[in-house]
């Protein structure tokens, strides 16, 4: 907010249309970079639960191979370890399509909140181009008149301002650069250091989700906004690579072939495992 208070305010004014313009755009920029960043830092990434099992297409071709355990097992988190999963040594877990761990939002950053990491870069990004902007062009200003609104309250303050926004903004583009093949090939960093290749849906963007049903302007808008990401439920169980058996249910896991829980159900098979084990203790 250094930029309303130091530029925005003795330049425009905020009483002035333009001042009033410029402070929604840009406290607009601020709010959305820091929802987004809230969202990648709190949703679950897609870390692999522990009992996880695997998709009922491919239980059986693993079955042929001597099973799960011994072709597709993670030694760390001693768990099923789906094909486009890498284990992440900050969190400890499994993460499917896990690109890297991020300290700006303290998460592993995987394929549920690949989108919000995106866009908070994006939105810093934005917000330090804009602050940039409007610097410069006070300084442009105030070099051919030293006596316009505004120019006593420039100094070392706004320069600093200045100098903050050309690092992050430089900072934040190279991300944003670095992170272009993911949008175009849905291939994590991981994936691309290894020289992995899976076959991506085409249906959906695997980073924002399937697209809104009312229309192409309508999906952007979605994915501009830091909502969940939704994906189509056959899609879903192809993008995560695994299914959950409902826990409390007496579920065999030689049964897994004609299963084929996951996504939401994932969710119902736990709060069923739940009722089902405080229903023993009130026994």
């Amino acid at each position: 907010m250094k930029v309303t208070k130091l530029v925005l305010g003795p330049w425009l004014g905020h009483g002035s249309l333009w001042g009033l313009a410029h402070l929604a755009l840009y406290s607009s920029l601020t709010f959305l970079s820091l929802a987004s960043h809230a969202t990648a830092m709190l949703t679950n990434p897609g870390a692999v639960p522990s009992d996880a099992q695997p998709l009922p297409a491919e239980a059986a071709a693993l079955e042929e191979q001597g099973g799960w355990r011994k072709r597709r097992f993670c030694s760390r988190c001693k768990a099923f370890k789906p094909a486009r999963a890498h284990h992440d040594s900050v969190t400890g877990r499994c993460v499917v399509k896990l690109d890297h761990f991020c300290p700006w939002v303290n998460n592993a950053v995987g394929v549920f909140n690949h989108k919000f990491f995106l866009l908070f870069v994006l939105y810093t990004f934005l917000q330090c181009t804009y602050s940039l902007l409007l610097v410069l062009s006070r300084f442009v200003l105030c070099a051919h008149a030293a006596d316009a609104l505004g120019c006593s309250s420039l100094g070392v303050l706004t320069a600093l301002v200045m100098l903050e926004a050309i690092l992050f903004g430089l900072f934040t583009l190279c991300m944003l650069c670095d992170q272009c093949a993911v949008l175009t090939t849905n291939e994590t960093k991981i994936d691309r250091l290894k020289g992995e290749r899976h076959a991506a849906p085409t249906v959906v963007n695997e980073i924002f989700g399937e697209a809104s049903s009312r229309g192409r302007l309508c999906t952007y808008a979605t994915w501009l906004l830091p909502l969940r990401v939704k994906f189509p439920g056959e899609v879903k169980r192809e993008v995560l690579g695994f299914v959950v058996p409902p826990r409390g249910s007496g579920f065999d896991p030689k049964r897994i072939i004609d299963l084929g829980v996951c996504g939401d159900e994932m969710e119902r098979g736990e709060a069923g495992g739940q009722r089902g084990e405080e229903g023993a203790e009130l026994q």
